[in-house]
């Protein structure tokens, strides 16, 4: 039976975990997998809870998640974080499974004329298999998408009743484990690079998120100490994606902002492995000054030059580049040392005035409306640099701000964000980070907003007794979006509502809809409760969730420091 080759071959690729939710047209591969000796088969109680794990296993493994779904309903309600994926290239495989190919011509319950279009937008590659012929050729198709240098979902529709049919060819088998293509950019193109970020009076790096090997981060910060060089982090507002420089880093200077100090007198800017640059609303001028140089490494052409005019655009490996880029500059001579030493003290200099800002944020004092998300932050840092090895998956949305410039990341790989911004991907992505790190404390750091999306994946997490911490930041509200009424208020100088943006009338109760989808939970009120509480639940080994109950009116990092909101 193909499904049993199936299964075969996704054991072949050394996958561990097959997510998703039973379905009547998925019943013969699940079934298959349950037989398997070396899968697992972690079941959700909602498609798109099951989505965001593959996605998160993904995410923290480096490996393709794969995700079962039951045709038209459950492929339409696992869009969301399909979409997710989808923007941010996660390799996943998505198995839908679709009603009897027989009885399509009668349009039975359940169907929908050309399924696979559903999908399409949001996939890399997509297939309607209308034999067993097609199935093995699209399977095997798939992987090389996934491997390759711009990977992203792979979706395969498959009719129920071909899983159930004998196979008439076997899949080949790819290599073990199947090699991921790179593209090693021309070394003296990097070499002419250096020496022109070397020659510049402020050249930015801004490190993006196809940068994620600890090696090649390390000699990133080699290069960026060498030549003196400040380090932006690539962010999709509010938050980083994910930290390809670690932050505790001289060099680094916090996230990307096109109003930040340190963009003001750029005069080259290298973007590495990122996107030039993905904003969340429009702007009537544009990012950079025209004089400006722009030099952009990325693997995916269509990235080259899409947003940004670009002097110097380089289609390659970040990780491959890096490492040349850090070569290159131990042969450079002494000619612009000077300059060297200018850039360093504007470094430190900008980097003392941030770490002032920081500070005083941090010691603010509450006013008894509820907790500070300062204060949650630090809590959250006193509690887990006690620990060796820790993760935060972070959909906290407008609290993930005070995440990104509160708490001090140095170690690549400790914090996995998402950039495309659906909401009810936290949740789901930390179990998925958990099944593939488990060694490591994996935190969910997640908004009220983005929590109530999606909360199924508590049940998976009881019931398999995977265990993450849960933090909800809840603040009663949709504050981006209150913001966003701010913004509009602004533009047509109208009185504005704010209608929808409230949560609490009635008050919803997260920890009693916790505490029924089998998890233990705890409600913050008062700052002083924090430490305690947050240490409780990560030391538990259990799924815990604490709600952490925030001031409403606090909206944004950059808000509580005076800067503005690139929300506004």
């Amino acid at each position: 039976m193909i499904a049993e080759d199936i299964v075969e071959f996704l054991e072949s690729l050394g996958a561990k975990y097959v997510f998703g939710v039973p379905g009547s047209t998925t019943v013969s591969i699940i079934n298959s997998i349950s037989e398997s000796k070396k899968l697992k088969f972690i079941s959700g109680i909602h498609e798109n809870a099951s989505l965001s794990m593959a996605d998160g296993y993904s995410r923290a493994s480096g490996e393709i998640g794969i995700v079962v779904l039951h045709t038209t309903p459950g492929l339409a309600t696992a869009l969301p974080n399909l979409y997710n994926s989808f923007v941010d290239s996660v390799p996943l495989l998505v198995i839908v499974g679709d009603v009897d190919s027989r009885s399509l011509i009668r349009e039975p319950g359940l169907s929908l004329s050309e399924l696979e279009n559903l999908a399409k937008p949001v996939s890399r590659w997509c297939y309607y298999a209308k034999s067993t012929s097609d199935i093995v050729t699209a399977f095997e198709r798939s992987v090389s998408v996934l491997y390759s240098t711009q990977p992203g979902p792979c979706c395969i529709v498959v009719p129920e009743d071909l899983f159930e049919q004998n196979n008439t060819r076997a899949l080949r088998k790819p290599a073990s484990p199947p090699f991921r293509t790179t593209i090693t950019p021309d070394s003296n193109t990097l070499l002419d690079v250096t020496t022109l970020i070397d020659k510049a009076k402020w050249p930015v790096v801004i490190v993006g998120r196809e940068v994620r090997d600890p090696r090649s981060i390390q000699s990133l910060v080699e290069f960026c100490e060498r030549l003196s060089v400040p380090v932006l982090l690539e962010s999709p507002y509010p938050s980083a994606y994910g930290i390809g420089f670690p932050q505790d880093n001289i060099c680094y200077l916090g996230l990307f902002r096109r109003e930040s100090e340190v963009m003001k007198d750029a005069d080259l800017v290298i973007g590495v492995g990122g996107q030039l640059f993905t904003e969340r609303k429009f702007y009537e001028t544009e990012a950079l000054d025209p004089k400006v140089k722009v030099v952009h490494i990325h693997t995916n052409p269509r990235e080259l030059g899409k947003n940004i005019k670009t002097d110097l655009p380089i289609m390659g490996t970040s990780d491959s580049a890096i490492v040349l880029f850090n070569e290159a500059s131990k042969s450079l001579d002494s000619s612009w040392d000077e300059r060297r030493r200018e850039r360093k003290a504007k470094i430190e200099e900008i980097h003392a005035r941030r770490s002032e800002e920081r500070n005083k944020l941090a010691s603010k004092p509450g006013d008894g409306t509820g907790v500070k998300p300062w204060k949650l932050i630090g809590a959250m840092y006193k509690v887990l640099s006690e620990k060796q090895n820790f993760v935060i998956v972070d959909e906290g949305v407008i609290a993930s701000s005070y995440l990104s410039e509160l708490f001090v990341f140095s170690k690549p790989g400790s914090l996995i964000g998402r950039s495309a911004g659906c909401l009810g991907w936290g949740v789901g992505a930390a179990i998925g980070a958990k099944l593939a790190l488990p060694g490591q404390k994996v935190i969910a750091f997640v908004g009220d907003g983005a929590l109530l999306f999606c909360p199924q994946g508590l049940w998976s997490a009881a019931h398999y007794g995977i265990p993450i911490t849960v933090i909800v930041a809840n603040n009663s509200g949709y504050t981006s979006v209150s913001l966003s009424y701010d913004s509009f208020g602004k533009r047509s100088k109208r009185k504005v509502s704010y209608a929808g943006t409230v949560l609490s009338e009635p008050v919803l109760d997260i920890v009693k809809l916790a505490e029924s989808l089998g998890v233990r939970a705890t409600s913050v009120q008062d700052e002083t409760e924090l430490v305690p509480a947050l240490r409780k639940a990560v030391d538990s080994g259990k799924v815990e969730l604490v709600d952490v109950h925030t001031d409403p009116k606090e909206r944004g990092y950059e808000v509580s420091v005076g800067q503005g909101s690139a929300w506004t």
